[in-house]
């Protein structure tokens, strides 16, 4: 959150993709930018055309731990 408000992205009504759903990241992630009015989708490792959500998003945030899941 720090880096997307130090180069003040705006994140109000924007899509975003959270590739990792752990509790230590992905879902306080979803929480803080659903709290700012982000729409957001929470992917995983198994969530099916990961890479066509991707493509949609305005912001794509990646916090899994499987490398080269987003290409």
């Amino acid at each position: 959150m720090k880096i997307l408000d130090e180069y003040k992205i705006d994140i109000e009504g924007k899509k975003v993709v959270i590739a990792g759903r752990s509790s230590l990241v992905g879902l306080p992630l979803f929480h803080i930018l659903l709290n700012r009015n982000a729409t957001i989708t929470l992917c995983h490792s198994h969530t099916k055309n990961l890479n066509v959500l991707t493509k949609e998003a305005d912001i794509v945030i990646a916090a899994v731990g499987k490398a080269n899941l987003i290409t």
